[in-house]
């Protein structure tokens, strides 16, 4: 498994803005997409809705990059327990896979 798809979410599209910026800079992703979602989920045994506003963040970089990366996710959100989800790439195309190689650490 060389490169990942993070996936964070985030609770305000300015947030997500200015983390996927850091990401860049510091070359922890090469493509980082930005959504808007509502979300559901169980919190202490309780249901907890999030409503409009909170944003999924999808961010595609190296496997051994991914401490670094949470480490940053981690100290730029504000929940509780942030959602932070790596999953591996198992294929793409060759021109993709070599631009992620060569834009990253």
């Amino acid at each position: 498994m060389k490169y990942i798809l993070v996936t964070t979410t985030l609770g305000f599209k300015g947030d997500a803005d200015m983390l996927a910026q850091t990401v860049m800079e510091k070359k922890l992703g090469t493509c980082c997409q930005i959504d808007k979602v509502e979300s559901s989920y169980l919190s202490k045994g309780k249901i907890e809705n999030k409503g409009a506003g909170e944003v999924r963040m999808s961010i595609i970089t190296k496997a051994n990059l991914y401490k670094e990366l949470e480490t940053l996710i981690i100290n730029d959100n504000v929940n509780e327990i942030p959602e932070i989800i790596a999953v591996p790439i198992i294929d793409g195309s060759t021109q993709y896979l070599n631009c992620i190689e060569s834009e990253l650490k």
